[in-house]
């Protein structure tokens, strides 16, 4: 056994175990005979194990040790093993903390906590969800946090306080000793940690896919008798492949996707690739042999392994669609982009290049030298005090993932190296992941597979054991990583899993944090925001019949058109590029409208969800322009989780509801002649040359107030208002005209940049209408709040465009003197 020091020996590593099979034999008989049971320790005794009930304290997972200050753990390391683990991770991940200031050695008051923290469960369940009651066992694994003790002022007293300034995730895992060193395949201790090789095991990725195929149909193959499944049936006219055989760009015609065998690759270009197809070249591509030797490692490493797991095709962009600048090129653009969603969801692989910001980055592993990792592995719990379980041991992870520090950054994160990957922050991969049925994922230092079905890697045993095909579970055992927007356990948006699990709440969410997680994301060419989130929003009209406008649910589009910018982004400003292909009726290509998300460059949220009606509500009716004939239509729509729930507050008759007292009419009629009278500017032959769709019509109140520059970026717009009273953190100030002294809300804080863009006038005057109410009934006293846009109109008062979204509180917006008139919003 290591030698271990007084304090590491302090470490409950009983809790860090991982069950044997007769230990989830156990469990998921306790289960079936409806004992509550969450977790247990195997090292404990029968009787202790039926009695045991998860504490309070143990929900989060918060089991601290002080390791004292990085110079006495390195100190310590020369004699003990588990120090030495802890050190050099340390040091590995970069020894930095708050400001990327490096963690001082000797300073007694910036030390090294050891945390065991909740990293996994392990249930029968394919739906993911935690907190079912049926997790079989809760997975730990060693965290490392760097606190900070500093002197604070409370009540004129100096008091030490203790902040938690930076942390190192997911440093070791629990394995069994024997097994590690003899590189067991079936080990002692399940979902126990295992030897990394050096060089990936190709049988072992070819394992992942058979049990894919043979025991996950239930939540990754697609039954073509179940009438909810949509798949495309009509053949795909073109589509071109790597013939990794041929070593040449196949052409496949008329052929359907899903009874097609081929792998897809996601990655990142980097930079504009040297070998590239296009029109001009094609006809020499498609000759056998003519693939150059000087393609990206990526792409090189990537035909390997397509030859390698056994299959002939490889899709990748660069070689299968024409890149060039001509007619042709950009037509077949079109009709392959429109493809693109298809073409992930339904190959049978998709490889994830998250190596490096580039193309040149490769898939480490695949060949000798590229991985340089050697694992740590220390003996914690000697088999002599568990004979029956043959004790203990930690094994380093092959995370490279820096210490989280930055506040924005998602701490809860269980696969840093992906999460932190240049592939993850680019907007095209976030459709290609969300699509994808089946994945491997290379990191630097290990390739993780991830269905709809399972989560596995190389540096753990996650397959599963195979307790369900000697019929003693119901269903094959999963593990399911926490964290709410991990990219290694996302399920497939519109996979059969979905076909059964999604419901009218979930549906809305997973919208919600698909658009979050989109707008946060890179493009290199801005106008290709719509066609890069364009399979995602197929993928929710496949599983809810939902249709969309420019990004926003034509169901609930009043609702999504209060959409703002997270709190603290500073981030958003307009997006004036245009889109990368033509589109609409007009063919050309448009600036997206001011109105939609997707106008706009940052992070956004766009909330529908039927929680938010219980305390805020649309209080427009929106209608949009057609084109030949030119004609005026409601903007509305049905999906299937709302057909048949008339119950929902926006879908009552409006005229059943009370008007708001800044609200003259309904305004749920509106025709071509009233736009003539109402707004004479906008003549015939503008709306015919605009593209359909882009603006938007609506009856609102329309007030002014006054707006001025935020003094400090770093808090962002206050409006101030008739009550002196603030309704939200200070962001800024507006104010009433009159009052220049009173707060009445806020506003959402833009870049700076975009701010200088849309500067307010010397009088600081700008025009906010009134797109929806918030009237919170359970809290007495608590004012009704306008939920307005801030907009500004063209030069030629035709069209008004949105600058910001604001919340204002209703009695200041009565006092303000609202008017009611007819917006032309684009």
């Amino acid at each position: 056994m290591s030698k271990l020091c007084s304090i590491c020996n302090k470490i409950q590593f009983k809790k860090l175990t991982c069950p044997t099979a007769s230990d989830l034999q156990k469990a998921h008989s306790m289960q079936k005979n409806g004992i509550k049971y969450y977790t247990f320790l195997p090292f404990e005794d029968s009787v202790s194990v039926q009695k045991r009930v998860k504490p309070e304290s143990e929900e989060t997972g918060m089991d601290l040790l002080e390791l004292g200050p990085l110079g006495r753990i390195r100190a310590r390391a020369e004699q003990c093993g588990l120090c030495s683990l802890f050190y050099n991770a340390i040091k590995r991940r970069g020894a930095l903390y708050a400001n990327n200031r490096p963690i001082p050695e000797n300073d007694d008051n910036v030390v090294i906590m050891a945390n065991l923290h909740y990293y996994a469960y392990i249930n029968e369940s394919l739906t993911g969800a935690t907190s079912t009651g049926s997790e079989l066992f809760w997975l730990r694994r060693l965290y490392l946090f760097v606190t900070v003790t500093r002197d604070t002022e409370i009540d004129g007293i100096l008091r030490p306080s203790e902040e938690n300034i930076g942390a190192y995730h997911n440093i070791a895992q629990p394995c069994h000793i024997t097994d590690f060193i003899q590189d067991t395949p079936e080990p002692r201790l399940l979902f126990s940690g295992r030897k990394r090789p050096d060089t990936i095991d190709i049988a072992l990725l070819k394992r992942w896919i058979r049990i894919c195929q043979t025991e996950h149909d239930m939540s990754c193959e697609y039954d073509e008798d179940d009438p909810r499944v949509k798949l495309d049936q009509s053949p795909v006219s073109l589509i071109r492949f790597i013939d990794v055989e041929r070593n040449c760009i196949a052409v496949e015609q008329n052929i359907l996707l899903h009874k097609t065998d081929y792998l897809a690759l996601s990655y990142c270009w980097g930079r504009d690739q040297q070998v590239k197809l296009d029109f001009t070249n094609s006809e020499l591509f498609y000759r056998k042999g003519s693939l150059p030797d000087n393609l990206p490692r990526t792409i090189q490493d990537s035909i390997l392994l397509t030859r390698l797991l056994g299959f002939r095709y490889l899709w990748v962009d660069v070689l299968c669609i024409f890149q060039g600048p001509n007619y042709a090129d950009e037509r077949d653009r079109k009709v392959q982009l429109s493809n693109m969603g298809n073409i992930y969801r339904e190959a049978n692989v998709t490889i994830v290049a998250a190596c490096g910001p580039t193309a040149d980055a490769g898939l480490n592993g695949l060949l000798p030298g590229s991985r340089t990792f050697k694992q740590e592995v220390v003996q914690v719990i000697d088999p002599e005090e568990d004979p029956v379980h043959g004790g203990l041991a930690l094994v380093s992870t092959c995370s490279l993932a820096p210490p989280w520090t930055v506040k924005d950054q998602n701490h809860e994160s269980k696969d840093g190296d992906l999460e932190l990957s240049a592939w993850n922050k680019r907007a095209w991969t976030f459709q290609e992941r969300a699509l994808a049925r089946r994945c491997l994922i290379f990191t630097p230092e290990q390739v993780y597979w991830s269905c709809d079905g399972g989560i596995f890697c190389e540096e753990s045993h996650f397959e599963p054991p195979d307790l369900y095909q000697r019929g003693v579970f119901d269903l094959p055992l999963h593990i399911n990583i926490f964290s709410p927007m991990n990219i290694l356990g996302m399920k497939t948006l519109d996979g059969p899993l979905a076909l059964d699990t999604t419901t009218r709440r979930s549906l809305w969410i997973k919208f919600q944090m698909a658009v979050d997680a989109y707008s946060r994301r890179l493009l290199t060419c801005l106008g290709d925001v719509h066609d890069a989130f364009g399979g995602l929003l197929e993928a929710f009209t496949a599983i809810s019949d939902e249709t969309f406008h420019w990004g926003h649910p034509r169901s609930r589009f009043e609702l999504s058109l209060l959409w703002n910018s997270p709190a603290f982004s500073y981030r958003l400003k307009r997006r004036m590029a245009k889109t990368t292909l033509p589109m609409t009726k007009l063919g050309q290509n448009v600036i997206l409208p001011s109105w939609s998300w997707m106008g706009w460059l940052g992070p956004v949220r766009v909330q529908v969800e039927d929680e938010r009606l219980e305390t805020e509500v649309p209080e427009i009716v929106c209608f949009e322009h057609d084109i030949s004939p030119l004609q005026i239509t409601r903007i509305q729509g049905r999906n299937k989780y709302d057909c048949n729930n008339d119950d929902l507050d926006f879908k009552k008759p409006t005229k059943a509801k009370p008007l708001p007292p800044w609200k003259k009419s309904h305004a749920d009629k509106l025709t071509l002649e009233i736009v003539r009278k109402h707004l004479p500017t906008l003549t015939d032959p503008y709306l015919n040359t605009t593209p359909p769709g882009h603006i938007l019509f609506f009856w609102s109140s329309s007030v002014t107030l006054r707006v001025q520059k935020p003094p400090d970026y770093s808090l962002g717009t206050d409006i101030i208002g008739s009550q002196g009273n603030a309704t939200a953190e200070l962001r800024g100030i507006v104010t009433l005209p009159p009052s220049p002294d009173k707060q009445i809300g806020t506003v959402d804080t833009m870049s700076r940049e975009y701010w200088e863009q849309t500067a307010p006038k010397p009088s600081g005057l700008q025009e906010f209408i009134a797109v929806g109410r918030r009237v919170v009934t359970d809290i007495p006293g608590f004012p009704p709040v306008v939920l307005a846009l801030q907009i500004r109109w063209d030069e030629e008062g035709k069209v008004a465009e949105r600058v910001n979204f604001g919340e204002i509180d209703e009695a200041s917006w009565m006092e303000a003197g609202p008017v009611w008139k007819l917006i032309a919003l684009m």
